[in-house]
């Protein structure tokens, strides 16, 4: 997220408009939104814990529009493929961390996914490493 939008006289693609309802104050990045106050935001760019604390309202000309480096998603298919995208990563020796898995001369790679896990059951040569991670992205 960046720092607000002066007032928007239109609503962005994507964006809704909320009032902050009950206690305390909600923080997006530098920008502060107190009890009570209207505001524009992507939804998506709101923590689930928060969402109760927020009600949908009609957007009017001038409200505050807080901007935010999400992409705006229109589908949760469209979701789902950036969560799960695929690449490799150099294997490296378990005993010795800065040393990279060798099979002979040839370097191994492990397919990782974007939350980092390990995704591939060995580690693999840099061939078949990005067969598998390109088979798992399509």
């Amino acid at each position: 997220m960046t720092k607000k939008d002066k007032k928007a006289s239109t609503l962005p693609e994507g964006y809704k408009a909320y009032q902050k309802v009950g206690g305390g104050s909600l923080r997006f990045k530098n920008h502060i939104i107190k009890p009570g106050q209207k505001f524009a935001i992507n939804p998506d760019a709101i923590p689930l814990a928060f969402k109760d604390t927020l009600k949908e309202c009609e957007y009017a000309e001038g409200m505050v529009v807080v901007k935010t480096d999400l992409p705006v998603v229109t589908s949760n298919e469209e979701l789902k493929k950036q969560a799960d995208v695929y690449s490799i990563k150099p294997a490296m020796d378990p005993e010795n961390p800065e040393e990279q898995l060798r099979n002979g001369n040839k370097l191994l790679f492990n397919v990782v996914h974007t939350d980092g896990s390990i995704v591939s059951e060995n580690p693999l040569p840099k061939g078949k490493a990005n067969e598998l991670a390109k088979s798992m992205n399509s």
